[in-house]
């Protein structure tokens, strides 16, 4: 016997989470007295750990600094670690020769998949945009 399910999956573009319904058949056999089918229920957000920043920077340094490279030192800092948005405020310092280039509005979302892989729907979130220190790398599964 087979029958159509009706299943709500997300996912994730430009840092928002979108509703695509998706129809797959699954095909069910009665052995027996009865059948049991399994629903999903609810969705929940799988922690997949915190994100390196300074990591990023680091792998990305060519992109991040157009295309520039031989730098001796590369660190990532908050501009502040606690207060209104500071979770939004990382920035990549590169310095070489007394040169120093900053910058500002990472791609945390790239920093997720290359430190976690291409997991289910994973993306970046800060738990609490007043804490810099509050980033993780999340993905929505069905539970």
């Amino acid at each position: 016997m087979g029958i159509i399910i009706k299943v709500i999956w997300f996912k994730v573009e430009n840092m928002k989470i979108q509703k695509l319904p998706i129809l797959f058949s699954l095909a069910v056999f009665s052995l027996g007295s009865g059948i049991i089918l399994g629903n999903i229920t609810s969705v929940e957000a799988q922690n997949w750990g915190g994100i390196d920043i300074a990591q990023y920077c680091r792998s990305n340094q060519s992109a991040l600094t157009g295309g520039q490279s031989g730098w001796t030192s590369i660190t990532a800092s908050p501009e502040r670690q606690s207060g209104q948005g500071a979770a939004y405020t990382w920035r990549c310092i590169f310095s070489k020769s007394g040169k120093t280039f900053t910058q500002k509005n990472l791609d945390l979302q790239t920093a997720c998949i290359q430190q976690k892989g291409k997991k289910a729907l994973i993306r970046a979130v800060a738990k609490n945009p007043n804490d810099a220190y509050s980033w993780v790398c999340e993905s929505v599964l069905p539970r």
